[in-house]
């Protein structure tokens, strides 16, 4: 007896209780379905299923379903959320769906939507569960493509004001818990206004996209965060470095923008988080200490 669901209309007389129907349904779904028994056996994979894994029909049936799709050892968990079979064979309803993360034999990455529904049997209990999975990686990834570039600057790639805030209070959390320092540095140019007006927009863009590239050389990649604030302010997110490592950073910058010629001179300030303050304190802890770098003459690090 399957467990009733959201569909509508009923099927014809004569085709009530006709296997072949329920094969054409397992082995035609576009689809990759699991039947797995109370132990989370499994009892059918259907075709869609035993290609994307790779493993013949016979080498899937009888193990569980986790040990093959995520070679675990205990049934899946996704945060809070636990597996839609084991919630829909222990509640007799359907469950998920749920989005799991799984490392595929290749190496590759990929998320799985899976979302069950519980088969009775003639006295109304779980017999056992059809599971449904699609490979939702594409979706997903399209999905943080967004999301990221949403929090990035369009002119020189670094993150966005909003980015930063995200970032920043990130990193604050992380650097408390592990008991590593933490600092930031803000860098604005002293004169970007004028250099804009006498040489145009275009000009002042090709000017920023050239200091981001300093910027870029001379953090490390893939550890340091890199932000544009504001037009020509940008910051700086430096985890596990110090305030002396920060302004070793600080210097390295200030030294190849004037080797390199750099038309115009900038303002930084580099300030090591302090406990209990939180991000909003920390940025205006340090942009105060830029203000104070502008507003004596500008052209130092403070």
């Amino acid at each position: 007896m399957a467990a009733k669901g959201a569909g509508t209309g009923d099927l014809p007389k004569e085709l009530k209780g006709d296997a072949s129907l329920v094969e054409a349904l397992l082995e035609g779904a576009p689809i990759g379905i699991f039947l797995v028994d109370r132990e989370y056996v499994i009892q059918y994979v259907n075709p869609v299923l035993a290609q994307w894994i790779r493993t013949p029909a016979n080498e899937v049936v009888g193990k569980k379903c986790y040990e093959i799709l995520f070679g675990n050892q205990q049934p899946c968990e996704a945060g809070e959320k636990t597996c839609p079979a084991a919630e829909a064979l222990g509640s007799a309803k359907v469950a998920g769906p749920v989005t799991f993360l799984r490392q595929a034999p290749e190496g590759q990455q990929q998320y799985l939507r899976v979302h069950a529904h519980p088969v009775l049997d003639g006295e109304g209990n779980p017999s056992c569960a059809a599971e449904f999975i699609q490979d939702v990686t594409a979706e997903r990834l399209l999905k943080d493509y967004r999301e990221e570039a949403a929090l990035r600057d369009p002119l020189t790639g670094f993150y966005n004001r909003q980015g930063f805030n995200h970032l920043l209070k990130r990193e604050l959390k992380r650097t408390k818990r592990q008991g590593h320092p933490l600092s930031l540095c803000l860098i604005d140019l002293d004169s970007f206004k004028d250099y804009n007006d006498k040489k145009g927009e275009k000009a002042g863009d090709a000017l920023l996209e050239r200091l981001a590239g300093i910027l870029g050389a001379q953090t490390r990649v893939g550890v340091d965060a890199l932000c544009r604030l504001q037009a020509d302010t940008f910051g700086l997110i430096l985890p596990e470095a110090s305030h002396a490592q920060a302004l070793r950073i600080g210097h390295r910058v200030r030294r190849v923008a004037e080797e390199a010629q750099f038309p115009t001179s900038f303002s930084m300030a580099v300030c090591e988080s302090e406990d209990p303050e939180d991000a909003d304190a920390f940025y205006h802890r340090t942009a105060d200490t830029l203000f104070q770098a502008k507003k004596s003459g500008g052209n130092k690090t403070l």
